[in-house]
């Protein structure tokens, strides 16, 4: 039983958001219902150069807009064979999955897609059902450059600010995932009430250390000292504390799947996907006599092995083109627009409600 809410408040609305917030915040965002399907019933263009060019290319593009598999609401002939690109059946699954995760949790779910990239999913609720996904992502996390750059900005009860530092963040929660992997079907996307409960058994358990169940913030206080500086001092918060901040935010935990997110896959890793890639034989697959199509299936792969790999190289990273750079983006970002779609969703989820009745459902 599925929520129409793109009947209940109208498709312009999220072709207007899928189309426009990427170009915006130069992160993908796309929006499906709970079958998987996008609600604008038309596969999203705004999207990364890793995918738009090595993922999923289109075949078709010197007659099509790229990443477009509608014109004029006519379906390219390709797409029954093609399925929208060489690896958008397996990017369709993993989104899937995971918007599925976050329904079920109703909290962001933060995830690798097939191919490596960090995305992220962020559940509506509307009259008590996760009726729609607010995908983002498609980037991969910049590495850590700077020990104390500062990653979260919070203000206490008391006015003062507290800042927390990248490299203190990833400490934190790597060791609280390290941790939540090692007990017995701790799953990485966890309800409130299962966060709330391997929270306590985490602080509780005389195996961990206790500095890992802190973190280190800085506060600068709200009251100026007599030179007119604010006066900057470091103090241990409790994880529960951190705990807090991240669910208020971004509706996230320390246990959610931070390494996935804030890693990038193995060499290893990379040539498996290739290889799978190459199985998969596209240009065999495609029923059609075009030998452009086939040609441009047989690069898309060769184009795929050569250049994903230094993609997710820190070390290459420098050297890469513009286009490759802007899908390599601080955490400082990754997670303001986590925060900016979760205010979203909740805009969206009030304003469905006010409007929702009871024809709204669909068997």
């Amino acid at each position: 039983m599925l929520t129409r809410i793109d009947k209940l408040l109208g498709k312009e609305i999220f072709e207007r958001i899928q189309d426009s917030l990427p170009r915006d915040i130069d992160i993908m965002v796309g929006i499906s219902d709970t079958s998987g399907n996008l609600v604008t019933g038309k596969r999203n263009y705004e999207t990364c150069y890793v995918c738009r060019e090595l993922i999923n290319p289109c075949l078709r593009r010197e007659k099509r807009k790229p990443y477009s598999c509608l014109v004029d609401g006519i379906k390219c002939e390709l797409f029954d064979s093609c399925g929208g690109g060489i690896g958008n059946s397996l990017c369709t699954k993993s989104d899937k999955d995971n918007g599925e995760e976050a329904i079920r949790t109703n909290m962001t779910v933060l995830y690798r897609c097939f191919f490596g990239l960090a995305n992220y999913a962020i559940p509506v609720p509307i009259a008590e059902l996760g009726s729609i996904i607010l995908y983002g992502g498609q980037f991969t996390v910049r590495p850590l450059k700077k020990e104390n750059e500062i990653l979260i900005e919070e203000y206490d009860e008391k006015g003062n600010k507290i800042l927390i530092c990248e490299a203190n963040f990833r400490k934190t929660v790597l060791a609280a995932v390290r941790w939540r992997k090692n007990q017995t079907d701790a799953k990485p996307h966890l309800s409130n009430k299962e966060r709330d409960a391997l929270l306590s058994e985490y602080i509780h358990d005389k195996n961990v250390p206790e500095q890992t169940k802190n973190i280190e913030v800085e506060i600068e206080e709200s009251a100026t000292a007599s030179d007119g500086k604010r006066q900057l001092k470091c103090l241990e918060w409790p994880l529960h504390k951190l705990e807090s901040l991240l669910r208020g935010r971004y509706n996230l935990s320390v246990f959610e799947a931070w390494d996935d997110f804030l890693n990038p896959p193995e060499k290893g890793e990379i040539s498996e996907k290739s290889d799978q890639l190459t199985s998969f034989n596209l240009a065999e697959r495609l029923p059609h006599s075009d030998y452009e199509v086939r040609r441009a299936a047989k690069h898309a792969l060769t184009k795929f092995r050569a250049e994903v790999e230094a993609f997710f190289d820190p070390e290459k990273q420098e050297n890469l083109s513009d286009e490759y750079q802007k899908a390599i983006i601080p955490l400082r970002k990754a997670l303001s627009t986590i925060e900016l779609l979760k205010e979203l969703a909740i805009l969206i989820s009030r304003t469905a409600n006010v409007v929702f009745y009871k024809d709204t459902y669909l068997m």
